[in-house]
């Protein structure tokens, strides 16, 4: 259903199994499986369909860990500079304000670095945010908190990549999370 094929291309892997359904598995405030599923996972691809038929997402080539005890997460900092890399955002259907499925590179603002990837506790309104709020992503039911911003990817000039709204509020349709595996030479 997704186009699974740039993404395998971007990745050089091959879609894996399926992590995380929100059609499935639980979302909501308190109780969210999300980071349940992906946690210590690597290689994760989250696809977002939003109720205006885009879809986009993110994908994460790190292992998603434990930090500071209350959310996972893949930093980027001074002392990981090959792993950027690593984590970029992609818009696969964009309504035709891209001409393309296009992939957007994780790029650091300051020397600090910046969050490329977090997942939210399960007590928490949000579920997941990539970037400085590039695509921040509310629990189930929880409104007028998803959204998207361009802060911390190379947007190549693009305004609007992802939902056509310049308030950036997009309502999710679908979310789900899929593991990538390594293609067999």
């Amino acid at each position: 259903r997704f186009e699974k094929r740039w993404i395998e291309k971007w990745t050089g892997m091959k879609c894996g199994i399926t992590l995380f359904d929100s059609r499935l598995d639980n979302w909501e405030m308190n109780s969210s499986e999300f980071s349940d599923y992906i946690q210590n996972k690597q290689n994760v691809c989250i696809f977002i369909e939003d109720t205006d038929n885009n879809l986009f997402g993110g994908f994460i080539g790190k292992k998603i860990e434990i930090f500071n005890n209350h959310m996972h997460h893949h930093m980027g900092n001074r002392n990981e500079e090959s792993n950027e890399s690593k984590v970029f955002l992609f818009s696969l259907r964009s309504n035709g304000r891209l001409e393309k499925p296009t992939k957007f590179e994780f790029r650091k603002i300051n020397n600090e670095g910046n969050r490329s990837f977090i997942v939210f506790r399960k007590e928490d309104q949000n579920l997941f945010m990539f970037g400085e709020q590039d695509i921040l992503v509310s629990k189930k039911n929880i409104l007028g908190n998803t959204r998207c911003s361009q802060r911390t990817f190379d947007y190549h000039g693009v305004e609007t990549p992802f939902i056509a709204m310049q308030s950036g509020e997009f309502t999710v349709k679908t979310i789900v999370a899929m593991e990538m595996v390594k293609q067999e030479a």
